[in-house]
């Protein structure tokens, strides 16, 4: 067991379920209850907003495996995917964002029955999200279980058990607001460490910066190499993957919904992809 790194995991877990009562009690009291609890009351500015996107972008996936994929896949594979991520955020930007934003809908899926109505969109498209989510929050689950096991000195059930638990218990009761204000605490959190850990290991670390790549590619030749691990097809897959996936994901387009306006939720999705590059290059 780790005294310091449980203590701070304790604060922030605790601080996690303060922010969801602290959540409830506002949406109770608030004429707009429906609208604070499931778009945290489309009244979330364009900088608060970006910092939630990040939160909600730079996910376990990103922060425990992106550094492991690189290192595996080579970094032609992590540019392709990143091609792909910045036309996915300006698909989002220009032909996602305006449309969701002024249709004053809650929900994906309400916003498409809206919009072509019949019996199969009102079955489908809620499928579709929950299988997609599901898929999506078992990863995030996981690299959460995983830290809490490590942190606690449990074993990985019982870390994922707790971390499952609060997970839970902030969102049902605060819902979208307080998923709001524990995503900006999380951004500010990935912005300062992680800025904060690249400028002391520059600083502070003896590294020669004009062989860093020299000596990695030596030590991992398939590092630099287009193909060496993967068929080309999978370069354009990835591709492809992440430029029609980015604009549809789930937890990036309920954040347009939060948005003061059309306008706010394009300039957010621009200014998160920006910091979300430069944390992964961090990364």
């Amino acid at each position: 067991m780790k005294t310091v790194e449980l203590s701070i995991m304790v604060v922030y877990l605790l601080f996690l379920i303060v922010i969801g009562i602290y959540s409830q009690r506002r949406i109770s009291q608030s004429q707009t209850g429906i609208e604070d609890y499931y778009v945290a009351g489309r009244k979330i500015g364009t900088g608060v907003n970006s910092l939630a996107m990040l939160a909600a972008l730079g996910s376990g996936g990103s922060f425990m495996a992106g550094a492991g994929t690189i290192w595996n896949l080579g970094f032609p594979f992590l540019a392709w995917m990143c091609a792909g991520s910045i036309v996915g955020f300006t698909v989002a930007s220009v032909l996602v964002a305006k449309p969701l934003r002024n249709s004053q809908k809650f929900t994906v899926s309400e916003f498409l029955n809206d919009r072509y109505g019949g019996l199969f969109f009102k079955i489908a498209v809620p499928i579709v999200i929950i299988i997609g989510s599901a898929m999506y929050l078992m990863s995030q689950m996981t690299a959460g279980g995983l830290i809490a096991s490590y942190v606690t000195g449990l074993s990985y059930e019982w870390g994922l058990v707790i971390i499952v638990l609060v997970f839970i218990f902030y969102v049902s009761l605060g819902g979208m607001l307080a998923v709001t204000w524990t995503n900006i605490l999380q951004g500010a959190m990935m912005v300062f460490l992680i800025s904060s850990v690249v400028i002391a290991g520059i600083v502070n670390l003896p590294i020669d910066w004009s062989s860093f790549f020299v000596n990695a590619t030596n030590e991992n030749p398939a590092l630099g190499v287009v193909g060496a691990t993967l068929p080309v097809a999978a370069y354009i897959g990835a591709f492809v993957t992440w430029a029609t996936a980015v604009c549809v994901t789930p937890h990036l387009v309920m954040r347009i919904f939060t948005a003061t306006n059309a306008r706010s939720a394009k300039l957010s999705l621009n200014i998160s992809m920006l910091l979300f590059g430069i944390l992964m290059i961090g990364v």
